[in-house]
């Protein structure tokens, strides 16, 4: 199972911290002893059942895995409990409403050697940081191994994580002295007058003045959050370790209770494997029993729709007024065609000369109406108003019968029209004398818009 008393030790040490709070867990050292079912009995496999429920508790229970294809064995030893991966661990630390998160590092988690932090963990510490420094009342708890390492560096590296995560926090180093442990049972004859006073828990007394004064730590725990679990030194007494090597010295108990204990592991290993593999098959069932229904289902739909096909009758008849329309079009369409067709052919097939000459013709009278606007204005200018009024007067007195013939004069509009019809001749003149290039289709309908 691993060094049991320390992991033991450490949650019972931080039991104030997360018993009846809702937490997050990650911790490597816990998956091997729950994928084989250890410890089955005992304050251990108590500690571990409060620790991780089997069922639903007063607290709700999420515990990340490296691992994560264990999430469905140990689900169904451990209803209580959420197993999941570290993605969507980071997902529950950013929207859940969790009170405490344990966190185990391993030996040697934030070293070099070790490859430092993986991105799915450091991402999970981070968000840990922002949720507690937003409520005070949030705890976590850091543990990192430092078995066979520098532990100056092993606490240099927790604390300026701690510091750059967190802000602050409190380290609490873990030691195993040798300790002897001193029971008092009382005195063996009982006063009339002592019988209040046994009633009372006798107080723990320590003496480590035979201790080591540099003692070696094994552990760092840091603990964030208002909430301590203790102040000092704390001393907690771990059952296994003792026990174990009592059973181991008894008399022909070592060769065969190892080896049967060995075969009991390799045993459970198998059946959680095979349960495992129990499980894959059934998931695998279901989905081809849905993929079968689901054929079922489009056969039946295929079949009511032949069904339905075969019912109804044939829709040509519906169908013949709607093509004959269409054929119907497409001759028309035909026919405007080859008509405009035709007259592009005659239009092309005109002489240019034959346009030029039209075109000299309509400059000819464009050149006669200018003439005779021309002298109309300056007769206009050379006749008085009063000598013509005079004029007037002395014929009608003398007697004289004047007739007066005016020639047919052009209107306004016919005028209007003549300067619209020189400046599109100037125009195309332009273009012609630029070395623009005028089809005789083009110059027939420019002239024609003249006429």
């Amino acid at each position: 199972m691993g060094d049991e008393r320390r992991w033991a030790a450490g949650y019972q040490f931080l039991e104030e911290l997360w018993r009846g709070r809702n937490r997050i867990i990650y911790d490597r050292s816990l998956e091997q002893p729950l994928h084989r079912g250890e410890p089955e009995d005992g304050p251990l496999a108590t500690l571990i059942d409060a620790l991780i429920p089997r069922a639903s508790a007063d607290a709700r229970v999420w515990m990340a895995l490296d691992n994560d294809r264990r999430a469905a064995s140990f689900a169904r030893d451990r209803g209580g409990t959420i197993f999941l991966d570290l993605d969507a661990a980071g997902e529950i630390a950013g929207d859940e409403p969790w009170e405490v998160a344990l966190v185990d590092l391993g030996e040697g988690g934030l070293s070099d050697e070790s490859g430092g932090l993986s991105p799915e963990l450091e991402a999970l510490l981070e968000l840990l940081g922002e949720r507690a420094s937003d409520d005070p009342e949030r705890s976590v708890a850091i543990t990192v191994g430092c078995a066979g390492l520098d532990e100056d560096a092993c606490y240099e590296q927790l604390a300026d994580l701690v510091d750059e995560l967190f802000g602050d926090g409190r380290v609490y180093g873990l030691t195993r002295p040798r300790v002897a442990a001193f029971y008092d049972f009382g005195p063996v004859l009982e006063s009339e007058g002592g019988g209040e006073g046994s009633d009372d828990e006798p107080g723990i007394e320590v003496d480590n003045s035979l201790g080591s004064e540099s003692p070696r730590f094994e552990a760092f725990v840091a603990v964030i959050g208002r909430r301590l679990p203790s102040e000092g030194v704390t001393f907690v007494e771990v059952a296994g370790g003792g026990e174990r090597q009592v059973a181991a010295s008894a008399p022909g108990s070592s060769a065969g209770s190892s080896a049967g204990d060995e075969g009991a592991a390799a045993l459970r290993a198998q059946l959680a494997e095979a349960q495992r593999r129990g499980d894959l098959q059934a998931i695998e069932r279901q989905e081809l029993l849905e993929k079968l229904e689901l054929a079922e289902d489009r056969i039946a739909s295929l079949e009511e729709t032949l069904e339905v096909g075969d019912d109804e009758p044939s829709g040509e008849a519906d169908d013949s007024p709607r093509l004959d329309a269409a054929l119907a079009r497409e001759q028309t369409l035909r026919w405007e065609l080859a008509r405009l067709r035709g007259e592009l052919e005659l239009a092309q097939a005109r002489p240019v000369e034959a346009l030029e000459a039209e075109l000299a013709g309509l400059r000819a009278k464009l050149q006669t109406a200018e003439a005779a606007l021309a002298s109309r204005a300056d007769e206009d200018e050379l006749d008085d108003e009063d000598d013509f009024d005079d004029d007037f007067d002395d014929e009608l007195d003398d007697g004289e019968l004047t007739l007066i013939v005016e020639t047919a004069q052009p209107s306004s509009a016919r005028l209007r029209h003549w300067k619209r019809a020189r400046g599109q001749i100037e125009r195309l003149l332009r273009k012609l004398e630029r070395g623009g290039r005028l089809s005789a289709l083009e110059l027939h309908r420019e002239l024609k818009k003249l006429l």
